[in-house]
């Protein structure tokens, strides 16, 4: 169905030309309506881009601000600017909320990212977290992810443990 079609989406893009995140779908990802923002996020992880994939991931840490137009992500005592990467001070920044809705789907892009990725001890983890979250809460979504892993094409780049985790 249309999960299936955005996740081989993902998957070209993930490994094909990088796109750089723009304020614009930075600041959809951070405020506004749930679907509107997860729908941002799936842009952004289509897009390959290293400054999107640090703002999801940034996102499930619940270490999301935003001032303005301006999408700010804290590690720590510093803050940056999510879109260019330059440090910048968080004076009247606001934390952006995130509700269960979109944590999960946070969450689950996140892992679909992992799974795919080369960091192996990730591939483990992301495996572990699906196996567990399909367990608790079936969900066709998460089902597609996980056969898409396993999807011949894929063995290649993917652990044998995490494999196994999966099967």
């Amino acid at each position: 169905g249309m999960w299936g079609a955005w996740w081989l989406c993902l998957v070209l893009a993930w490994t094909g030309a990088a796109h750089a995140l723009s304020p614009e779908d930075a600041l959809a990802f951070a405020e506004g309506d749930t679907a509107d923002r997860i729908a941002a996020m799936e842009r952004l992880a289509a897009s390959g881009d290293p400054r999107a994939e640090a703002l999801i991931r940034a996102m499930a840490r619940e270490a999301v601000k935003v001032r303005g137009e301006q999408v700010l992500i804290v590690e720590g005592d510093t803050t940056i600017d999510a879109v260019t990467g330059a440090t910048v001070t968080a004076d009247g920044a606001a934390s952006v909320m995130i509700n269960n809705r979109l944590r999960g789907a946070v969450q689950r892009t996140l892992a679909g990212m992992d799974l795919l990725g080369d960091d192996v001890r990730r591939q483990r983890e992301a495996a572990l977290r699906l196996r567990a979250s399909v367990f608790n809460q079936p969900d066709e979504s998460q089902l597609a992810v996980i056969e898409n892993a396993l999807a011949p094409e894929n063995a290649h780049r993917f652990d044998i443990r995490a494999r196994r985790t999966l099967e």
